[in-house]
């Protein structure tokens, strides 16, 4: 199954049949930065499990335009640094 894409005001929901452990991906762009023949778009990615519960992901990519074609050349996700309880 695929991830069907839904829009949802300025986020896209994405919904995927086939993974039984997260019922819906959100996806908000924070950022784009535009230079040359490169961009970079940041952003946070929300995944909300069957439960209700959601996590919080943030990312990067990286793109680059290379004989007229556009490509990823950088991808980072990671949760956000929280500081640990004492």
């Amino acid at each position: 199954g695929a991830f069907t894409p839904t829009t949802s005001g300025k986020n896209v929901v994405l919904v995927d049949d086939m993974v039984d452990t997260a019922s819906s991906i959100r996806k908000v762009k924070l950022g784009v930065i535009l230079e040359n023949n490169r961009a970079i778009a940041m952003g946070n990615y929300f995944f909300t499990d069957l439960d209700g519960n959601e996590a919080k992901v943030e990312y990067t990519f990286g793109y680059k335009l290379i004989a007229q074609e556009l490509k990823i050349d950088l991808h980072h996700s990671s949760f956000p640094y929280s500081i640990p309880k004492p």
